[in-house]
C-alpha cells in the first residue's frame, strides 16, 4: 500500500509520524473479504482473530478510516449492518 494514499503528516517528532504510517499499514492486516458463504459485504473490517463483526468498533472506524478511503471502503462496512 503506498504512502501516496493517506494524509500526510508534518511533525517535528519524526518517531510519532513513523508511529502514523505504521499504523496505516497494521489496519491492512484488519480487513478480510466476504464471501456467499458468511454473507459480509465485499471487504469487512475487523480483528485479524475474531469471526464476527462488532457493530460498536466498525462505526468507531469510520471516524479514521475515511481518511484513508481509496484502500479502505467505508461504506461497505456500514453496509454490513
Amino acid at each position: 500500500m503506498a504512502k501516496k494514499e493517506f494524509p500526510r503528516v508534518h511533525f517535528y517528532d519524526h518517531d510519532l509520524t513513523e508511529m502514523y504510517d505504521l499504523c496505516w499499514q497494521q489496519i491492512n492486516t484488519c480487513w478480510h473479504k466476504g464471501t456467499t458463504e458468511n454473507g459480509f459485504e465485499s471487504r469487512y473490517f475487523t480483528y485479524p482473530k475474531s469471526d464476527q463483526i462488532n457493530q460498536f468498533e466498525a462505526c468507531l472506524s469510520t471516524f479514521f478510516l475515511v481518511y484513508g478511503h481509496r484502500s479502505f471502503p467505508v461504506i461497505s462496512l456500514l453496509d454490513n449492518f
